[in-house]
């Protein structure tokens, strides 16, 4: 059962760091590159499009670390959900604001501020998945001997 759970929270953030990866590296920095004009429409379309392709697995992450916690209780586990709580409370606290600010419109300077405080998101989501990766294994490990 421990694996079981492992295994889906190590899915479900191996999807949230490739993602925020990605968003950092590459989709954050685009925002800069659209007009003024077409930003506000542009905003929308991202809000929404990002929202279904990180409700599921944030819910299941959620999920995942809670059910680790409670029914396998250990520095592991709480250290994997505490992980968990930081990047919701990242997302939901600061960026859930910061993104519907720049839905009233473009702002240089709030995009170059969402690009650079997003580092301490994208450094907790892969530090999660590294958490999740070695637990898994060890995990695994100890119940295969």
């Amino acid at each position: 059962m421990m694996n079981d759970l492992l295994s889906i929270h190590l899915a479900a953030s191996i999807w949230m760091t490739a993602l925020i990866c990605y968003v950092q590296l590459v989709h954050y920095p685009s925002f800069a590159y659209i007009s003024a004009e077409k930003f506000c429409e542009f905003h929308v379309r991202h809000s929404r499009n990002t929202t279904l392709l990180v409700l599921f697995p944030m819910l299941v992450e959620l999920t995942s670390a809670a059910s680790l916690a409670w029914k396998f209780p250990s520095v592991a586990s709480f250290i994997l959900a505490g992980l968990t709580l930081v990047t919701w409370a990242l997302t939901f606290l600061v960026f859930v604001p910061l993104h519907n600010r720049l839905a009233q419109g473009a702002d240089r300077e709030l995009i170059s501020r969402l690009i650079s405080i997003n580092w301490l998101r994208t450094f907790t989501w892969t530090l999660k998945l590294l958490w999740a990766f070695v637990s898994f294994v060890e995990s695994f490990t100890s119940s295969s001997g």
